[in-house]
């Protein structure tokens, strides 16, 4: 070993053992809003042997009595009078389930977020040294995207956006080092099957594999060889839970795309992929002229082909361009743009190397480093974790201060009194065309007091919207509020 590859590998480990350190400190991975409490409540029914959950129902008032999701917390759809089945994918689920046999239901939700979260930088440090760049190149790399806004965001908190970008690296990289042994082929069929598991808008994948698998059968049969399991899983609990083993939880999940979209999407990608991935983005459409003599054709296809596919599809959706942290849609599109930002960018700055050291690329370097950090400090992205620990928190200040049996309303809470409380459930949204005075007759007809945890944008409802009564506030945690209904 060299002087200078010990040196490198010592800061490769250095910034891995940073980063490691930082997740851990931000973690924040609870039963939260609609995803992570709909991730938790799957995992929790998949720990018990189950795939539905029971609807609680108060006495007299069954769920027919009222409209369709009245007893519905987030995360969930009616299957029947009775029962519920989750609406989010297996996939992450499956990973939180059986880590809590390793290490225990509290533990393993962080540990999952915080593995794929480490096991990202890996991978695209891996993807960097498949593409050609060095040491050096590879590691910056790895640090612009580590500390971005966006990838650090959802490495504290449980959702599925970062292990849906893990996988999908794995599967890529896989797929290319099927070139050398149609062995990994098997492998990249079995991470290309935990990918769409997690999200099933992941099959895209199978553009960018299929360029790297080439026309070999070999690679190809080792593809469906190590994908055939996973696809017989989610077409059996498809076919369980929602019937049919090409429907999701997510139903038509198709008329929600618009190519009226499309414009503010664009705009949406042109404002904010410079500061998620820094400026060097803007030099990732130069990469196939600047560096075509660098890689094989088959390598830029991949390369670009891959983000390409996520970028477009997602332009037709209608919540990507809403706010800045729903670019986690497009995450697996990440590492491919990142790639070649940098391959551009070392292209760019060769001419001005002098004696082994390229000063124009080190500057450029650090101060991309410093964009990602200093956006991701405005940004708050650090800090996504800790905010979700107010739905546990909130939870607990319920059960210290109402009796077990009371009925709790909610909407944005509802997912987490599933998870975290045994309260029967009301959602808030559905509280219309007299369904409210209905749960307050029969909640005072079986001694049920009624309470409410609710969010800021919720607390109009209180008084003048749909659950008008004497509301009295009886706690806070933070922004989350805790209101009895008392007697008139």
């Amino acid at each position: 070993m060299t002087e200078t590859s010990k040196w490198q590998r010592l800061a490769l480990c250095g910034v891995l053992l940073y980063m490691g350190i930082l997740l851990a400190r931000n973690m924040g991975a609870y039963a939260g809003g609609s995803d992570s409490s709909g991730y938790m409540n799957f995992a929790r029914l998949l720990r018990e042997g189950a795939t539905t959950e029971t609807q609680r129902c108060i006495e007299g008032l069954r769920p027919s009595d009222l409209p369709g999701y009245a007893y519905v917390p987030l995360g969930f759809v009616p299957q029947d009078e009775i029962r519920l089945v989750p609406t989010y994918p297996v996939g992450l689920p499956l990973l939180i389930a059986g880590t809590s046999r390793i290490c225990g239901p509290a533990l393993a939700p962080s540990l999952v977020i915080w593995f794929h979260g480490m096991a990202g930088l890996l991978l695209f440090y891996g993807l960097g040294r498949q593409a050609g760049m060095g040491r050096w190149w590879a590691l910056a790399g790895l640090i612009i995207l580590g500390v971005g806004s966006l990838y650090l965001s959802f490495s504290v908190q449980l959702m599925s956006d970062m292990p849906a970008m893990v996988w999908a690296l794995a599967a890529v990289l896989a797929a290319w080092q099927a070139r050398r042994s149609a062995w990994w082929s098997l492998a990249a069929g079995m991470a290309m099957a935990v990918a769409v598991l997690i999200r099933p808008s992941n099959l895209l994948l199978m553009i960018p594999i299929g360029v790297a698998l080439g026309l070999d059968w070999r690679r190809w049969l080792g593809l469906v060889l190590g994908g055939l399991p996973g696809a017989v899983l989610l077409a059996a609990v498809n076919q369980s839970l929602y019937g049919k083993a090409y429907i999701s939880g997510y139903g038509n999940f198709w008329i929600l795309f618009s190519p009226s979209c499309v414009g503010p999407v664009l705009m949406h990608y042109i404002r904010w992929l410079p500061i998620v991935l820094t400026p060097l983005v803007v030099l990732a459409p130069l990469a196939p002229w600047l560096c075509r003599r660098e890689l094989s054709s088959a390598q830029f296809l991949v390369l670009v082909l891959w983000p390409l596919s996520f970028l477009s599809f997602y332009a037709f959706y209608p919540f990507t361009s809403e706010t800045w942290w729903y670019l986690r849609f497009v995450l697996p599109a990440f590492p491919p743009l990142l790639i070649l930002s940098l391959l551009a960018a070392r292209r760019l700055t060769r001419r001005f190397q002098r004696e082994h050291l390229n000063w124009a690329a080190f500057l450029m370097l650090i101060v991309c480093v410093v964009w990602s950090y200093k956006w991701s400090h405005k940004l708050y992205a650090q800090g996504f974790g800790k905010e979700e620990s107010m739905y546990p928190e909130s939870c607990a200040l319920l059960q210290a201060t109402a009796p077990g049996n009371a009925v709790v309303l909610g909407c944005q809470t509802s997912g987490a009194l599933l998870y975290y409380t045994r309260h029967i459930i009301g959602r808030l949204a559905c509280m219309e065309d007299g369904s409210w005075e209905r749960v307050v007759a029969a909640s005072r007809s079986a001694g049920r007091p009624v309470y409410a945890l609710l969010f800021p944008f919720e607390l109009p409802e209180l008084d003048k919207g749909k659950i008008p009564g004497h509301w009295v506030k009886v706690g806070a945690v933070r922004q989350v509020t805790l209101w009895r209904l008392d007697p008139p």
